[in-house]
């Protein structure tokens, strides 16, 4: 029962057990001693006021700069520099006052506060901190659902786009008029067959100055569209028909040649306009109205009243409005 139990090499364990308890954990800031890890934190902690854990954990330090921290501190140490003055310098200058390629080089031969240093801050990592787990669950939940609602309002938008596509490829494809034109030497045919195409439309759409432009004049003045009836000449998509209507008009009636007039009777329902706005296609000067008279003419016609004729077809929409 006595007899010790030797390995291949003749090493005994009790050979093992003697080489372990001759570690020591020597103080990063004088010449104490120490059997174990423990004894050496609190040394520090109330001889020195410092706790190489937490400065690991607040610099949020990995395997690596824990090594270069305690380097630091047993390389000042060595160079005859005080624990405070090491403290301010660490302070002052941050991680950066350690962490440097020198630094990873062992003061110390087989210096065991670096390993066992290197587990704490691994169990560390692996248990974690609940509050901040928490904090980063949080976040990266507010996170995924910012992008999620990002996606989705991205989605809409796309579907939008498209049924608007849909319904203006419904009546307009490739530019061309679907429906014969009954006077094919009528001069005016280039012109509205220009306007019977999407993207000019879309062009005067997004354009935010005068889209917003015209969308204040009438919306911002109730008391002069409220139980009127309107007659919006060349109303292209019918948005100034549609900004009438929700300025309080009474009737608002949306004419234009292009077939572009057939698109905006379709925009119309889909907004829920239909009982107010009714949209008739062809000329001003040849259509005859279901009123006797307007109160109200809209047009987009600034830019065009002189260059594209239209000086003339609003005259004649006085005459024929009454």
């Amino acid at each position: 029962m006595a007899e010790q139990r030797e390995d291949v090499d003749g090493e005994t364990w009790d050979d093992w057990v003697d080489d372990g308890s001759s570690t020591t954990f020597d103080c990063v800031f004088c010449a104490s001693k120490f059997p174990a890890e423990e004894p050496l934190h609190a040394h520090l902690q109330e001889t020195h006021d410092f706790s190489l854990r937490r400065e690991i954990s607040t610099r949020k330090l990995d395997t690596y700069g824990t090594i270069q921290l305690v380097n630091f501190l047993r390389w000042n140490t060595l160079d005859g520099v005080s624990a405070d003055q090491v403290k301010q310098t660490l302070a002052t200058e941050g991680n950066a006052a350690f962490q440097k390629d020198e630094f990873l080089k062992p003061v110390v031969a087989d210096d065991p506060l670096l390993y066992c240093l290197d587990c704490d801050s691994s169990d560390d990592e692996d248990e974690g901190n609940p509050d901040e787990e928490q904090k980063s669950e949080k976040a990266g939940d507010d996170v995924a659902d910012l992008i999620a609602k990002l996606q989705l309002e991205n989605q809409e938008l796309k579907q939008q786009m498209t049924k608007y596509s849909k319904l203006v490829r419904d009546f307009v494809v490739d530019g061309e008029s679907s429906a014969p034109v009954e006077d094919a030497a009528d001069n005016d045919t280039y012109y509205f067959d220009s306007y019977s195409q999407v993207g000019i439309h879309r062009e005067m759409i997004t354009d935010r100055v005068r889209t917003d432009g015209y969308r204040n004049a009438i919306i911002n003045n109730p008391q002069v569209f409220k139980d009127k009836v309107v007659l919006d000449v060349g109303c292209g998509t019918g948005i100034l028909s549609m900004f009438a209507a929700q300025a309080g008009a009474a009737k608002v009636i949306g004419i234009d040649r292009s077939e572009m007039g057939d698109v905006a009777r379709e925009i119309v329902a889909a907004n829920g306009f239909s009982d107010v706005i009714t949209i008739l296609r062809g000329k001003v000067e040849e259509i005859e109205l279901p009123v006797d008279k307007v109160d109200i003419i809209v047009s987009e016609w600034m830019a065009t009243v002189f260059y594209m004729n239209l000086c003339w077809t609003l005259c004649c929409s006085r005459v024929t409005s009454g």
